[in-house]
């Protein structure tokens, strides 16, 4: 009886061992693939440099997608490298539709792959700021602002004390064909830090005074 309790104890043990090497094995091929998505963030954003080799970041094109592709079959949670993607093609749709360099359906497209990209940032985390200015911003450029507004409605009720939310909610409720836009823009000065949109709402509120 003792012989028997022995062997099943050894099984037990050795079954435990296995579980926790392979455990450790998943564990270890996870963090590679995360460490490998990051790296990729990183060489996006800052390029790689070092002696005698040197990238620059990588800001718009195919490449870009390329690489977020990449980075995405490795670990699809990074936010970081969406919210990036995301930026990256907002600020080249709009230099560009401003330059008159990209044609209307181009922009279109461009604004289309930004929002993609935006939404899969706050999708993976939700709570990131650069993910949801990201996000707020790709809305406005798809010309969704009433949704945008919408949106950073609900930012600045969980975190009312942010002066920075106050800024964009004011700029976003300018934007809006809300008939009582201008009333909610020029409500939100109190809170408003920055300077120049401070003049501006105040002219605002001058007038509707």
């Amino acid at each position: 009886m003792g012989t028997n309790s022995s062997r099943i104890d050894k099984i037990v043990r050795e079954v435990i061992v296995c579980l926790f090497f392979v455990i450790g094995i998943v564990g270890v091929a996870y963090s590679i693939k995360c460490v490998k998505s990051q790296h990729l963030y990183v060489k996006a954003k800052y390029g790689v440099s070092c002696p005698g080799f040197k990238t620059k970041p990588i800001k718009s094109g195919q490449e870009l997608f390329d690489l977020h592709d990449t980075a995405n079959l490795n670990y699809k949670h990074n936010y970081y490298l969406h919210s990036y993607v995301a930026r990256e093609l907002i600020t080249f749709t709009k230099e560009s539709i401003a330059n008159r360099t990209i044609t209307f359906e181009e922009f279109t497209v461009y604004a289309h792959k930004a929002l993609y990209f935006a939404r899969l940032a706050i999708q993976t985390n939700p709570y990131d700021e650069e993910s949801r200015w990201v996000y707020q911003d790709a809305l406005v450029l798809n010309g969704r602002i009433d949704e945008a507004v919408e949106y950073w409605e609900k930012i600045v009720d969980l975190e009312y004390w942010n002066r920075r939310h106050h800024n964009i909610m004011a700029e976003l409720y300018l934007k809006s064909s809300r008939p009582d836009s201008y009333s909610l823009a020029v409500k939100e000065l109190p809170h408003v830090s920055d300077p120049k949109l401070r003049e501006k709402l105040q002219r605002y509120k001058k007038l509707l005074d």
